[in-house]
């Protein structure tokens, strides 16, 4: 997150890291990308060392699903082309790493643009720290000249964060400058949320090649 080390103790920390590798006898990564850069930075990896992506519950899984009142409502998932955007939507925790700078540089380069067609701009995350504030005292530094709605949605688990994505014409981006194999792209793709990702870090192993240039 672009911070500086805040106590001694975090060498340790990173200490432990590598020896915990090192002595793996066998090592699992959901991204090359992960691999590539412990071993830049001089990790010894074990022999067996694997890559397998995240499994995700599948939305089949839905199919004959029942919770307490009765027989359990699973909104459709359908993919391909969608109705433009009315609510563009910020999707994971509000920090330097999951690229809320650059999400909201981005929003105040198109700000007049957003005005004008009447976008709605969500942020939809648990609240961390940016450039060295709170990220809501950020957001609100940022949006002071913004002329279109922006909504902060902080207090959200999983099935309710992606309820809000799945109701109505919402773009959900995750501008992440660095990751390894982010859920919330995961997430996305299960259920046919329309999204825009950042082409970096184990992201574009993610989505299928034909479509890099559409959602990346």
């Amino acid at each position: 997150n672009q911070t500086l080390p805040t106590s001694p103790l975090l060498a340790a920390y990173h200490y432990a890291e590598q020896l915990s590798v090192s002595c793996a006898d066998l090592l699992w990564s959901p991204s090359r990308y992960m691999l590539d850069w412990v071993a830049a930075r001089d990790f010894e990896l074990p022999p067996q060392t694997f890559i397998q992506q995240y499994a995700m519950p599948s939305a089949r899984l839905r199919d004959g699903a029942t919770d307490s009142i009765g027989p359990a409502s699973f909104p459709a998932v359908s993919y391909g082309r969608t109705a433009a955007p009315r609510e563009i939507v910020f999707f994971g925790r509000l920090e330097e790493r999951k690229g809320l700078r650059l999400f909201c540089n981005a929003v105040h380069l198109l700000r007049d643009d957003l005005a004008q067609r009447g976008i709605t701009v969500t942020f939809l995350g648990k609240p961390e720290r940016c450039a060295g504030m709170p990220s809501l005292e950020y957001i609100a530094r940022r949006s002071a000249l913004w002329r279109f709605p922006v909504r902060t949605m902080t207090n959200f688990g999983q099935p309710e964060a992606l309820q809000v994505l799945l109701d109505g014409d919402k773009l959900a981006v995750m501008p992440s400058p660095v990751d390894n194999s982010p859920c919330t792209v995961y997430e996305a793709l299960s259920w046919g949320i329309p999204f825009l990702a950042a082409r970096t870090g184990g992201i574009p192993d993610l989505v299928d090649d034909a479509d890099h240039e559409r959602v990346l």
